[in-house]
């Protein structure tokens, strides 16, 4: 058998990515510092998936049976790439959810999902969402036909929403379709801080974060309905859009508009909290 002569570029630079994450499951570094590589693994992805992986999809799609230096066509490293992906994401979370929290919590800062709240905390989160969240939330409704336009990496949260008992869909404002059960999407803001600290209870210093009190809260923007399931997304598409750089005094406008082409390009990965197979299937 000859020897493989070359590597694959983007299954390299996928483990450069490991490395970055191998730092943050190093337990000699301070917790913090852990804690960032962590994100800069996820940014970092976020960057690979809109760039990289999205010029080899459009690769599958002109040219499906092309093979690279590595021999690799299309779609085999797109197999290879989500197979290692899924395998250092799997690493991530648990690492973030079994050690670096875990941890952070045993130095006095914690992480309360909303299941855990206490009382007073949950009060404070109510008080939080009607005051500042709710105003700035736009609910997009959808029915399975037509799925609504999501944004380049913007958080959003999915709710299957049913009827309460004895209301008629004719007596709510989602009076689209005449259904007993919907689904609705709130992009959460980001002109908000997604980390929100919590009152002080004894020494330790606690947070939650935006997306987990929209989703507590989410069925207040729904009168009628109750909360099913919830889903917290990202969806990441194709950013790898190119821009004349000889357009001249045109250059911002071009620019522009390549900003407006990246939030509806196609979409090339999504990132989700749970596996709801009813909201998936949207």
């Amino acid at each position: 058998m000859a020897l493989q002569k070359f590597f694959n570029r983007e299954l390299s630079w996928i483990e450069f990515n490991a490395r970055v994450l191998h730092e943050s499951c190093r337990k000699e570094l301070p917790l913090l510092e852990r804690l960032k590589f962590s994100g800069i693994v996820t940014s970092n992805f976020d960057e690979f998936f809109q760039v990289r992986v999205a010029s080899i999809k459009r690769l599958l799609k002109n040219a499906p049976h092309t093979k690279d230096a590595s021999g690799f066509t299309p779609s085999s490293l797109l197999k290879a790439i989500s197979n290692r992906c899924h395998e250092l994401t799997a690493i991530q979370d648990k690492t973030l959810t079994q050690d670096i929290l875990p941890s952070l919590a045993k130095q006095g800062i914690a992480y309360i999902q909303a299941k855990d709240f206490t009382p007073s905390q949950k009060a404070f989160t109510e008080d939080f969402f009607n005051r500042h969240i709710f105003p700035l939330l736009t609910p997009l409704r959808t029915d399975g036909s037509e799925f609504p336009r999501i944004g380049n990496l913007n958080l959003h949260v999915a709710f299957l929403l049913s009827l309460m008992s004895g209301v008629h869909a004719k007596q709510t404002p989602l009076t689209a379709q005449q259904k007993d059960s919907i689904i609705a999407i709130v992009q959460v803001p980001s002109g908000i801080n997604r980390i929100v600290w919590l009152p002080n209870e004894g020494k330790t210093k606690t947070f939650t974060l935006l997306d987990d009190i929209i989703t507590l809260y989410g069925s207040d923007l729904f009168p009628g309905y109750k909360t099913v399931e919830s889903m917290i997304f990202k969806i990441v598409r194709d950013a790898d859009v190119s821009v004349d750089e000889d357009a001249g005094n045109n250059f911002i406008q071009a620019m522009k508009q390549v900003l407006i082409k990246r939030e509806s390009s196609f979409a090339v990965r999504m990132e989700c909290n749970v596996s709801s197979q009813t909201l998936l299937s949207f």
